[in-house]
């Protein structure tokens, strides 16, 4: 069965639930390249300096992925959704959907993580998947909230917000000045 194609404001809860899977397992899934394609053949179509400007502009967002608001979307619909599909917490874990999310969600994971089978190997998240996604987040973030977004091994977060931060995609903001717990304030970033 071919994956159905979504509407990146689609409200239908099975669709927003879909989109996050999906955007977890390849985070360039969820572009939508037919509107791409399309502002890539009115870049060709036009010589005038400052609409090009936009269009560039407008195919630089038309190909980022905005992982953050695709997990809002489906923090706001999972629970109700897995409610009356009868899908378990434990079921959205063994899929890549991160603790952390599935707690603000509304899930008690607790209870998943005692009733999941024998521990299994996660599934491992390369590079480029977190690069991508990193690329499409906006606001500020730090190492942790791509480490626990992504699934992908704190090294591997590491190593790739550094390589973004030296090629100046990604802005270090220094550290957190509203970090208020134990131990040193997390370095806060942004996408530049």
């Amino acid at each position: 069965m071919a994956p159905k194609k979504l509407n990146s404001e689609s409200s239908n809860p099975e669709d927003v639930v879909r989109r996050y899977l999906n955007y977890l397992s390849d985070p360039s899934s969820v572009i939508d390249h037919d509107r791409v394609n399309e502002v890539q053949e009115q870049l060709s179509s036009t010589d005038d300096q400052i609409e090009r400007l936009r269009l560039e502009s407008e195919l630089d967002r038309a190909q980022s992925t905005d992982g953050e608001a695709i997990a809002q979307s489906f923090i706001s619909v999972a629970k109700a959704f897995a409610d009356s599909e009868h899908i378990t917490a434990g079921a959205f874990r063994r899929q890549g959907v991160p603790s952390e999310v599935l707690s603000l969600a509304g899930f008690d994971v607790r209870a998943a993580k005692s009733a999941k089978a024998p521990t299994v190997r996660s599934q491992r998240v390369n590079a480029a998947t977190v690069s991508t996604h990193v690329l499409g987040r906006s606001g500020e973030w730090t190492y942790n909230d791509i480490e626990s977004t992504t699934g992908a091994s704190i090294g591997t977060v590491r190593k790739v917000v550094d390589e973004l931060v030296a090629s100046n995609k990604v802005k270090s903001l220094g550290a957190d000045p509203n970090h208020a717990s134990r131990g040193r304030a997390p370095n806060l970033f942004t996408t530049a």
